[in-house]
């Protein structure tokens, strides 16, 4: 009950972030400064990203070799399509804050289906991908052109990505 209120305090403390002016002021001395300062606490996010990241890599960890009966399964977390979906909100809202705490991996396991996540989240987590593409700064930071090899390493040849870097450099 009390992970579940909070969850909704986050969400809503989003909401109030995303149309506060201490953002837009942050934002503008930001950018002015040539650095990049959050409002948003850090603290506040880093369990709801947590939770989010064990939901997409707990398909994957799974080692199907070794057959353990003493082994327990983890319980499933209520909250965890929650988390998520406040996770994806972030994306969208603070995309350089999550690349600064999550990274791209968890990008690059769902969209090659290493994680048993549904064809829509699917779906949204290529729309994020292509929007973080849409800015430079972004593709830069998050290292894009890396998750973009990974997604499609299994249906073109190895070094297709590296003759287009070169022609685009010249």
């Amino acid at each position: 009950m009390e992970r579940e209120e909070a969850l909704q305090l986050i969400f809503h403390i989003i909401l109030v972030y995303q149309n506060s002016h201490l953002k837009r002021l942050i934002e503008f001395s930001a950018a002015q400064q040539d650095g990049k300062k959050y409002a948003f606490p850090k603290s506040m996010m880093q369990p709801v990203i947590a939770v989010a990241l064990r939901t997409v890599c707990a398909g994957s960890t799974k080692d199907t070799t070794v057959q353990d009966k003493t082994a327990v399964e983890p319980e499933e977390d209520k909250l965890a399509l929650g988390c998520f979906a406040v996770f994806l909100e972030f994306c969208v809202l603070e995309p350089e804050l999550v690349l600064d705490m999550a990274g791209t991996d968890w990008m690059v396991r769902i969209l090659t289906g290493a994680s048993a996540i549904s064809e829509r989240v699917t779906a949204v987590v290529a729309r994020i991908l292509v929007a973080w593409l849409d800015q430079p700064k972004l593709r830069a930071k998050g290292q894009l052109h890396l998750v973009l090899e990974q997604i499609f390493a299994p249906l073109i040849e190895f070094g297709f990505f590296q003759k287009n870097l070169s022609s685009t450099e010249m």
